[in-house]
């Protein structure tokens, strides 16, 4: 080797070590920067409750917030309007005991997550938030998307109470399957004619949105991949891989009335 390329692989080698210790730091920065920030909301929320002794209905309280708002936001700026510390009371309530609010999710996380009324289901998308580790914007989708629901109406009875304090455990194939699907981003019109070849080309389009629909540990293989049996090829429009399960799943689409044929 000439010198040139013994100098350019060392230096190669220290900027990958520099990179991981930059990259470890930052995600350690950002961790701990995101854990003092709940535990601020927190404790605001908590501290707002102390002041109204507990009665989340008393009427002084946002007259004081609203106060204490102008005071706050003089000293620190925006993000203590009397909106936000309202939020942060909400935060409390919905999460009282510290211990139950996880590091691994973000400030912005929790916003959607005090939106839901229902224990079960807040716990359900919690959970799900942290196996899947969804951007706030996967997490807004999968909860208008009703998925909570539908994994309910597709699940066996028995296995609701490990939904809720598990999120979704896929032990089977059919622990995969959700009924309906729900695929509102391909923004396809009712009544309107349109060809299998469209709706595959749309899919393709939209693909990380799909692969999130179709759930966890699915991997894109391709589409028209040919298969064959015995002596005959076949093209399914779509074939994916499961980490989970370690397997293919192929999808054909079909527009009309699906036949035995087709099923075969």
């Amino acid at each position: 080797m000439t010198t040139e390329l013994i100098e350019e692989t060392e230096i190669n080698n220290i900027y990958d070590n520099i990179k991981e210790l930059a990259i470890n730091a930052r995600n350690k920065v950002y961790t701990t920067v995101n854990i003092e920030m709940l535990n601020l909301y927190w404790n605001i929320g908590k501290i707002i409750m102390d002041i109204q002794k507990g009665d989340k209905r008393a009427s002084y309280g946002d007259s004081i917030l609203d106060k204490l708002s102008k005071k706050l936001t003089n000293e620190f700026g925006k993000g203590f309007s009397s909106r936000n510390l309202r939020t942060m009371r909400k935060f409390y309530l919905t999460y009282p005991i510290w211990k139950t609010v996880s590091a691994k999710l973000s400030w912005s996380h929790y916003l959607e997550l005090i939106k839901i009324d229902e224990d079960a289901k807040r716990n359900f998308y919690l959970n799900e938030c942290i196996n899947s580790r969804w951007s706030v914007r996967e997490l807004q989708r999968q909860i208008n998307s009703l998925l909570y629901e539908r994994l309910l109406l597709s699940s066996d009875k028995s296995k609701k109470k490990e939904l809720i304090e598990k999120g979704q455990i896929i032990k089977e194939s059919k622990d995969l399957i959700k009924d309906p699907f729900v695929l509102e981003f391909l923004d396809i019109k009712e009544n309107t004619d349109y060809l299998e070849s469209d709706l595959e080309k749309n899919i393709l389009e939209h693909l990380k949105e799909f692969l999130l629909e179709l759930g966890k540990g699915f991997m894109f293989v391709g589409s028209q991949v040919r298969i064959t049996l015995g002596e005959e090829h076949f093209y399914p429009d779509l074939v994916f891989y499961n980490r989970i399960l370690k397997c293919f799943v192929i999808i054909d689409l079909k527009i009309g009335k699906v036949t035995h044929q087709d099923i075969g």
